[in-house]
């Protein structure tokens, strides 16, 4: 049973729980999670996963009637639909609207901007169209302004500026395009800046370095260019900074070595040259670092071989060099490690068996040589490991057997010899055997051939039986 809702029954089953005549009362907040129970009575389901499929809820017009609420949240998959009401710009008094995680469609009113008194406004996870009404920056008293995960389009005028005390904006997952104006510099109390996905082009302007009081600033997947300015390095607080895929070029700035509180630094997917920032990790708190598909060179900064709490480390796609069991450290936190397609060399360390947690190496397409460390299988979280595409020599450990987790091997395109220890055949979780280009020889052993789970077997290219 699908209920629809276009004469609010149930916002006035809700104002009769605030008592008769709440049109008169001082009601100064509604909170639709407080009346879960009476909506699931109402919609005739029993829990709140069935009201997607068995209920429809809108905001009523007459919603604009309640002049004196303060407080307005219909937030987190109530499954409200239709468009907002124009009447809610009669609610003057409105310091709070809370309706992200809906499926609320249509244009925002720009009768919010009549709202002088809101501070937050969240409208985001919605399918809402259009661009933002000129009406809402103008909103002076605002703190939150967060539209991301919608179907928004347009640009961010320079009027912005007018939001001064704004501490949280996001505008991410959205079609936003033109360029980022400078007057953005001008929000001075911003502490999160979400502008990621989007359309926005042309540089970042030199201004984003007044705001200091940044934690989080992204910039992830636009088509946004130039080189990034010396002024990044002035937001000393941040700690996440993202600037993946777009279309920046040149060096990254020094500035970018002040920055000592970054646990989270993504610049991949650009156009990048140049060596990595000296001190990437000189505060030692830095966790998850993404430089891949760059044209970096040099060496890898020796503060990351001290950067004890990366969990994600990814490096591939580029021409960094070195002495791959020299320039890195021991990674006790790691989750995962890319160093893929690059111009490493020397053997791999044994101490990549002292990360506990580590799920992924690779380190494919490099000039890796020696013998594949035994040492390695203490790594027991371990699932993929990919070596392939460089000049380790020696035999398959049989102790990989041991790797319980190990779901994909691939050593291809090496100069491995010996025969495939049976061992292997002990890895019941493997799905993607890959051993094909190397010098294996003796026969295919049985244990391997009777692998439940094995997708992709690949042993061509080698001197096997059988």
């Amino acid at each position: 049973m699908t209920h629809g809702t276009g004469s609010g029954k149930w916002m006035e089953e809700i104002r009769s729980w605030y008592g008769r005549g709440a049109n008169r009362k001082r009601v100064s907040r509604i909170d639709l999670a407080r009346f879960e129970w009476w909506i699931l009575k109402f919609c005739q389901v029993s829990d709140s996963a069935d009201m997607a499929s068995k209920c429809t809820l809108n905001i009523p017009t007459g919603i604009g009637k309640l002049v004196n609420l303060e407080y307005l949240s219909f937030i987190d998959n109530y499954h409200l639909s239709g468009s907002i009401p124009v009447e809610i710009g009669m609610m003057t008094n409105l310091h709070w609207i809370d309706f992200s995680s809906n499926t609320l469609s249509g244009a925002i009113p720009p009768t919010i901007g009549n709202l002088s008194n809101l501070q937050q406004l969240y409208l985001s996870n919605n399918t809402l169209s259009g661009s933002i009404p000129p009406s809402i920056w103008n909103m002076s008293n605002l703190t939150a302004l967060e539209l991301n995960n919608n179907n928004l389009y347009g640009s961010i005028p320079a009027s912005i500026e007018n939001l001064a005390n704004l501490d949280s904006l996001a505008l991410d997952e959205n079609h936003f395009s033109g360029s980022i104006p400078s007057t953005l510099g001008n929000l001075t109390k911003l502490f999160r800046l979400h502008l990621g996905f989007n359309n926005f082009s042309g540089p970042i302007p030199a201004s984003i370095g007044n705001l200091v009081d940044l934690n989080y600033l992204s910039f992830h997947t636009n088509n946004l260019s130039g080189t990034v300015p010396e002024t990044i390095g002035n937001l000393k607080g941040l700690h996440e900074l993202e600037f993946s895929t777009n279309k920046f070029n040149g060096t990254l700035p020094q500035g970018i070595n002040n920055l000592t509180s970054l646990k989270m630094l993504s610049v991949s997917n650009n156009n990048f040259i140049g060596h990595l920032p000296t001190q990437i990790c000189s505060g030692g708190l830095l966790s998850d670092f993404n430089a891949e598909n760059n044209h970096f060179t040099g060496s890898v900064p020796r503060s990351l071989k001290s950067c004890s709490n990366i969990a994600r480390l990814t490096l591939q796609g580029n021409q960094l060099e070195g002495d791959i069991a020299e320039i890195f450290g021991i990674y006790p936190n790691s989750v995962h490690i890319d160093l893929s397609d690059n111009k490493f060399y020397g053997q791999i360390s044994p101490n990549w068996g002292k990360s506990p947690k580590l799920q992924s190496l690779y380190m494919s397409n490099n000039n890796i040589s020696g013998a594949i460390p035994p040492q390695i299988v203490e790594a027991t979280n371990l699932g993929m490991l990919r070596l392939s595409s460089n000049q380790l020599n020696g035999w398959i450990p049989k102790e990989l057997g041991n790797m319980k987790n190990l779901f994909e091997l691939s050593i291809s395109n090496n100069h491995l010899s010996g025969s495939i220890p049976p061992e292997i055949g002990s890895l019941k979780n493997l799905t993607f055997l890959r051993l094909a280009g190397n010098e294996l020889s003796g026969n295919i052993p049985r244990e391997v051939m009777q692998l439940p789970k094995l997708v992709e077997l690949n042993l061509s290219i080698n001197r096997l039986e059988g």
